[in-house]
């Protein structure tokens, strides 16, 4: 983390609030959701807008690309989809959406049909998140636990809790031994994979947090919160860095490298 500093390079204005956004897996595509519907998607190269894509009549609330880079899944709150969250599967094969019903479900992408229902969450599911390795699925909920679930039984592994208040966010390391979610009482804490048990509670955001994402390459996370500042966290010693400054709510965050670096 030493010399760590940040700098704002490029920004794009847009027609709507955003309120969510991704990198395609090789990073030479961002792809940013609005308020009033519209997905934008932007060359990275030279942060130009290539494509505007139009089909939801309200906001679009999260998005999602397929490992190939070729497909992005949207949902919107024009009720077009009824699920509260999505994710592709590693290989591009599936997506698992976590529901308002309390459930998970998994989908073939090819087909749209459902091959499986994972339920145990007492509340709606809020995030969800796919292992590198496509063999485990993990969720949180407004129930205040973080379930890690086996793909290929449906069953629930480990029920992690901990956390005092809804957790809104999770993510897999890049390792695959370690899960960290966020909460809406400005917590994120690291979870181990094999035993559930907590490793880490790391405190700093004074509004609930947003999102939460292990960075590659660097023992870090980053996370963005309703306190209007992202945070760069070295979740070996606990310390942060605040990125602030931001005119409204860090509603989504993303990570990705430009095809330069």
């Amino acid at each position: 983390m030493a010399g760590v500093q940040f700098d704002e390079s490029q920004f794009q204005e847009e027609d709507s609030e955003v309120r969510c956004s991704v990198y395609s897996p090789n990073g030479t595509t961002y792809a940013v959701g609005l308020a009033n519907g519209d997905i934008n998607l932007y060359d990275t190269s030279i942060w130009s807008r290539v494509q505007s894509k139009k089909g939801h009549s309200k906001g679009v609330a999260y998005l999602a690309y397929s490992s190939t880079g070729l497909q992005i899944a949207s949902r919107g709150a024009d009720e077009t989809v009824w699920c509260g969250i999505i994710a592709y599967s590693p290989n591009g094969s599936r997506i698992v959406s976590g529901n308002w019903d309390k459930t998970l479900r998994l989908w073939d992408v090819k087909t749209g049909e459902c091959f499986y229902t994972l339920q145990g969450h007492s509340n709606p599911v809020a995030c969800i998140a796919y292992s590198l390795e496509g063999n485990q699925i993990a969720s949180g909920s407004s129930d205040k636990t973080v379930r890690l679930w086996n793909v290929s039984s449906g069953e629930c592994i480990h029920i992690s809790k901990g956390h005092s208040d809804p957790v809104t966010s999770v993510a897999y390391s890049p390792k695959g031994d370690q899960i960290a979610s966020g909460s809406a009482v400005k917590t994120i804490r690291l979870w181990n994979i094999d035993s559930g048990d907590c490793i880490h509670d790391l405190q700093g955001h004074s509004e609930p947090i947003t999102n939460v994402m292990f960075l590659n390459g660097i023992d870090g996370i980053l996370s963005g919160s309703l306190d209007k500042t992202g945070r760069l966290w070295d979740f070996n010693s606990g310390k942060s860095l605040v990125i602030p400054d931001f005119n409204g709510n860090a509603n989504s965050i993303a990570y990705g490298y430009s095809p330069n670096g």
